[in-house]
């Protein structure tokens, strides 16, 4: 129950985090981006366009963080989604040089994290499957005790 807790925490946090930055991108293009230059109205445009993609990744993420525990392939999803992001960060890394240092920490945020978004989506689906203390179980059968069985009661 509590690391179930702690990751919707996460997972509420990121998709506000992702949404504040779509909104930053919306309102001041990218400018933005930090250790960004001057771009052309193309460029400007493309970054508002995927920026607005990036809000929803947010609002996914908000979804996803209540009834996490049945969203478990949602969550793969968008951690499949933000390695994509991740590999095409790489490749530009390679393909042109290192960016500023602020994105080179997220390079690694964004090809480490859907690792643990994933591990960590496993694990709360599956302890939802453990009945707790106090849950009531049905009986899989459905059966109804006997008469004159001890389970029956008064």
């Amino acid at each position: 129950m509590a690391f179930r807790r702690l990751f919707q925490g996460f997972l509420v946090a990121f998709g506000v985090i992702a949404i504040g930055i779509w909104l930053a991108h919306l309102a001041v293009g990218p400018g933005a981006i930090p250790g960004g230059s001057a771009v052309n109205p193309t460029s400007d445009g493309e970054d508002r366009f995927y920026a607005g993609l990036f809000g929803c990744y947010g609002v996914a993420l908000l979804w996803c963080a209540r009834g996490v525990e049945r969203k478990q392939v949602y969550v793969n999803v968008l951690a499949g989604v933000l390695l994509v992001g991740g590999v095409g960060r790489l490749i530009a890394l390679i393909a042109v040089g290192p960016p500023a240092p602020f994105f080179v920490a997220m390079l690694v945020l964004e090809l480490v994290l859907p690792v643990l978004m994933v591990l960590a989506a496993k694990r709360v689906a599956t302890q939802s499957l453990i009945p707790q203390v106090g849950d009531r179980v049905a009986d899989p059968l459905g059966s109804r005790p006997e008469r004159g069985d001890v389970r029956a009661g008064p």
